[in-house]
C-alpha cells in the first residue's frame, strides 16, 4: 500500500477546520498507510465520532518534529495548517489553506483553497501563479443532516472565541439584533448559539449581554444533538466579519455550518461577505444581508411570510447538495491524481 503523511494543526476543535481536514485523510485511508503529525495529543476515535462524526480508526499518529517528517519518504503528504507549511519528502505535496492571512514559505507544495474568495487572496496577497492554486470546496456530510419538525428558532454554530482579525463571529451583533427583535414585539422564538468556548471571559459577556431573553447557549455539544437544533431552526444567522469589515481574513472564507443548515432546511441570513456567496444566491435559498438592520428586517420579513420561508428552506436542501462529501471526494482524487 503507498504510504501517505500529514501534518495537521486543526485537530482537537469543534470546528470546520477539523471536519474539512479529517475528512480528507478519510478520503485517502482506502488507498494509503497514513501518518498523522500533530503539534499535540490527538483526541480518541469516540471523541471524533460522538462530536464531529468522524472515523479516525486505523491512523499512525506521532508527535511533529520536522526530522522526523523529513526522514521518511511519502507517495503523498497533505499540510493543514492556518499557520505554516512544513517540509516534506513526498513525490506529491498539497497545502490546505484556509485564508492566507499569515505569510511563510510554501516550498514545491499544490495549494488547495476552500473557496475562489481564499484562492483570489492567495494570488493577490502571496504573489502565487493561478496554475499553483486549486479550489476544493470543503467535504461537507450534508446527507447527515435533515429537516425535522420546524420550531421558532434561529441558530447559530460557531467558535465562541473574541473577534479577531482571522476570524470574527459578529456574536455580539446577533445577540443585541435578537434583544430588539424580542423588544419590538417578537414573541414565542428563540435563538440559539453553539460552539465551543475558546474565550471564557468573551463568553461571559455573551451571557450577561443575553440575560434576560430567550438566548439559549449550547457548548461543546455532541454532533446528534447539533443535528436536532439545526433541523428545528428555521432560520440560520451568520455574521462573520461584520465587526472587521475591512479585514479580508474576519470575513467567512467559505461557511460549512452554513451548508450544514442549508441541508437541515434552516433558511440562510448571512452576511454578504467573503465566501458566503458561492454558497447560495441572495433571493433563491436565502438572505445576504448588509448589516444588523437589514438582518433584522429580512428575518422579520420571513416570519411574516412563512410560505415564503418554507419555499426557501426547500431550495437550501437542494442547493446545500452541491457541496455534499462525495462531490469533494471525486475532485479530490482527481486533483492528487493528476
Amino acid at each position: 500500500m503507498k504510504k501517505a503523511g500529514v501534518f495537521n494543526e486543526h485537530y482537537n476543535l469543534l470546528g470546520g477546520g477539523t471536519v474539512h481536514s479529517f475528512k480528507l485523510v478519510e478520503f485517502l485511508k482506502p488507498y494509503y498507510d497514513i501518518d498523522i503529525y500533530l503539534p499535540g495529543i490527538p483526541k480518541t476515535e469516540e471523541w471524533m465520532d460522538t462530536f464531529l462524526n468522524l472515523d479516525t480508526s486505523g491512523l499512525n499518529f506521532y508527535e511533529f518534529k520536522s526530522e522526523r517528517v523529513l526522514k521518511k519518504k511519502y507517495d503523498l503528504f497533505l499540510n493543514v495548517s492556518h499557520w505554516r507549511i512544513v517540509e516534506a519528502n513526498a513525490k506529491k505535496k498539497f497545502a490546505v489553506v484556509f485564508f492566507p492571512q499569515f505569510f511563510f514559505p510554501i516550498y514545491d507544495y499544490m495549494l488547495l483553497a476552500n473557496s475562489q474568495y481564499t484562492k483570489k487572496n492567495i494570488i493577490d496577497r502571496w504573489k502565487i501563479s493561478e496554475d499553483r492554486v486549486k479550489v476544493l470546496y470543503p467535504p461537507v456530510m450534508t446527507k447527515e443532516f435533515k429537516p425535522l419538525e420546524k420550531t421558532n428558532s434561529i441558530v447559530h454554530v460557531s467558535r465562541i472565541a473574541y473577534p479577531r482579525p482571522e476570524a470574527d463571529k459578529g456574536h455580539r451583533q446577533m445577540i443585541q439584533a435578537f434583544k430588539e427583535l424580542c423588544d419590538n414585539g417578537l414573541k414565542d422564538w428563540e435563538f440559539n448559539i453553539v460552539g465551543q468556548v475558546q474565550d471564557v471571559e468573551y463568553f461571559n459577556e455573551l451571557q450577561s449581554l443575553a440575560s434576560g431573553y430567550p438566548i439559549k447557549f449550547h457548548k461543546s455539544i455532541p454532533f446528534n444533538q447539533l443535528k436536532k437544533l439545526y433541523g428545528q431552526a428555521k432560520i440560520y444567522w451568520h455574521l462573520t466579519g461584520i465587526t472587521m469589515p475591512n479585514e479580508a481574513g474576519a470575513q467567512e472564507h467559505l461557511g460549512i455550518v452554513v451548508i450544514e443548515a442549508m441541508a437541515s432546511g434552516a433558511v440562510p441570513v448571512c452576511l454578504n461577505t467573503g465566501g458566503i456567496r458561492e454558497i447560495f444566491r441572495d433571493g433563491a435559498e436565502g438572505c445576504l444581508v448588509k448589516n444588523v438592520k437589514e438582518l433584522k428586517n429580512m428575518t422579520e420579513f420571513l416570519i411574516d411570510n412563512p410560505h415564503l420561508c418554507d419555499k426557501f428552506s426547500v431550495a437550501a436542501q437542494v442547493k446545500a447538495e452541491d457541496f455534499d462529501e462525495e462531490i469533494s471526494k471525486k475532485k479530490f482524487y482527481n486533483i492528487t491524481n493528476d
